[in-house]
C-alpha cells in the first residue's frame, strides 16, 4: 500500500502568504511587548489592559506557526500507520495496526476503536466533502492490508 496523504485545508497556502503571515506574527509580538512596556512605564497596567496585550501575544505566535507550516491540517495513510491532524492547533493524532481493534465508518466520520484506550473519532464536517470518498477508500484498503475489522454504519440520532 502505498502513502496517500490528504489535505484537510480549505485552501492551501503558498510561500508568499505564509512568509508575510510569518512577519506578521513576529510584528505582533513585537507591539505587544511594547505596549505592555509603556504600560509599565507609566503604571497604567490593568486587568482590562492585559487581556489585548496576551491576545496579541497568542495571535502572534499563532500566525508564526502558520508561517512555519505548523497548523496545516491533513490525513496521511500508510501501510503501517495512519496519522491525522484535525485541528490546526494540537499535534497529530498517530494509530497503529497493532492498537486498533475495529475501524467504523459512519457518513460523516470515522471511529477508530482502539483496544486498551478510548476511541479516537476523525469528523469530516461540511468543508470536506469531495475528499470523503477517497477517504474512507483508503481507511479501506488500511484496513484490508492490516486485518482489521471494518464496519459501515449510519449515524444514530
Amino acid at each position: 500500500m502505498e502513502k496517500k496523504e490528504f489535505s484537510l485545508d480549505i485552501n492551501s497556502p503558498n510561500k508568499f502568504l505564509r512568509v508575510v503571515g510569518a512577519v506578521f506574527g513576529f510584528v505582533c509580538i513585537a507591539l505587544a511587548i511594547s505596549w505592555l512596556t509603556i504600560n509599565l512605564r507609566n503604571r497604567q497596567l490593568t486587568k482590562e489592559s492585559v487581556y489585548p496585550i496576551v491576545f496579541i501575544i497568542l495571535f502572534g505566535l499563532y500566525q508564526i506557526c502558520y508561517g512555519l507550516g505548523k497548523t496545516r491540517k491533513y490525513l496521511k495513510i500508510e501501510a503501517n500507520t495512519i496519522q491525522y491532524k484535525q485541528h490546526s492547533i494540537f499535534p497529530a493524532k498517530r494509530i497503529l495496526p497493532d492498537e486498533l481493534d475495529k475501524i467504523e465508518i459512519f457518513p460523516l466520520s470515522v471511529h477508530f476503536k482502539r483496544k486498551k484506550s478510548r476511541k479516537l473519532v476523525f469528523r469530516f464536517g461540511a468543508s470536506y466533502r469531495e475528499i470523503i470518498e477517497p477517504i474512507k477508500n483508503a481507511i479501506d484498503d488500511f484496513a484490508e492490508v492490516n486485518g482489521i475489522t471494518l464496519e459501515y454504519r449510519m449515524e444514530e440520532f
